[in-house]
Order: C-alpha cells, then structure tokens, then sequence
C-alpha cells in the first residue's frame, strides 16, 4: 500500500519581493565604459590546472639574498625545480666576492643561460622576498640580454626561499 504525500502549494510572491527582484535586475546594467575585474586564480587552482594541462608550462623565478650568498631558482608550476644556482655553484667562493654586486650579475647570467638551454622563454612570475627594485633591475636585465622576459613580478613576505617549490635532487643541476 502506497503512502501518498500531501500536495502544497507554492506560496505567492508579496508585492514587495517582487519589487527587490526588479531592483536588483536593474542595478546589473554598467555603463558601457565600464570593466568588470579579473578573477584572481590562486597558485593552488593553477597546480590543478596545470596538472590537468601538462602542456601549457609556465615558469617562476625564486630570488634570495642572503648576506654571503645570492640564491636563484627556476621552478615550474608543479614545483618542481628546473634550474638552480647560487654564488658558490657559480665558483664564487671568497664572502668578499659574494658581497659584491657584480655576484648578482654573473649568478642570473648563468641561470639565465641554462633557461634558454632548455628552451625556457618566458619566466611567469618573478618571487623576491625584498623590495629593493635596483636587485630587480639588475636581474630583469640580466635576462633581456638573453632573450628571457618576465612577465610579473611579485613580493613574497614570507622569507623562506622554498616556498612554493619541491626540491628534488635528481631534477637539480
């Protein structure tokens, strides 16, 4: 024996509700001026997107001053490290020489050298945990001479030079 569910009926709409709705169909239309703002997508929602898409390979520069030592690290979007270099992996060994400022220079020579070995042309972000823009420059023209660009660059508050990115021996040059 079926049990039967009683039927009910829809309530109507109160004049009232009915005038909010309109209201706020209205307010939708911009003027035509107007640009409705990019969605930010967040590091995590690119992983899974770039897992999905195994073929769209995007790259992310690491940069990390230390006082005796200059770390650069090219990772990509999974996170796992491509190119990395430091002042000692260039054979810059003194402090003296790992203070200078030409350190900087012959460091991302070098990495940028190698990027273009595996055929890296863009660099998507670039991360640096300070906001010294004479460290940037130098960098950024450092990787123009050899036919890198670097699409955006970013200020990470967190310190560690890490973040972001898996280190794995066999992938490390």
């Amino acid at each position: 024996m079926k049990i039967l569910k009683p039927i009910t009926f829809r309530k109507p709409r109160i004049i009232s509700q009915k005038k909010v709705l309109r209201s706020k169909l209205s307010k939708v239309k911009k003027s035509p001026w107007y640009k409705a703002k990019k969605n930010y997508v967040s590091f995590r929602q690119r992983l899974v997107l770039a897992k999905k898409n195994p073929n769209k390979k995007r790259y992310y520069l690491f940069f990390s001053k230390k006082r005796n030592n200059v770390f650069l690290t090219i990772t990509d979007v999974i996170g796992r490290v491509v190119v990395s270099q430091s002042a000692g992996s260039c054979k810059i060994t003194t402090k003296k020489k790992k203070r200078s400022p030409d350190t900087l220079k012959t460091v991302s020579a070098s990495v940028a050298k190698i990027a273009r070995a595996k055929n890296i042309k863009y660099l998507f972000k670039f991360f640096m945990n300070t906001n010294q823009t004479k460290i940037g420059k130098t960098i950024f023209e450092s990787f123009k001479k050899t036919g890198l660009f670097i699409l955006q660059g970013v200020v990470v508050k967190n310190k560690s030079h890490g973040l972001l990115m898996r280190k794995k021996k066999a992938k490390r040059l």
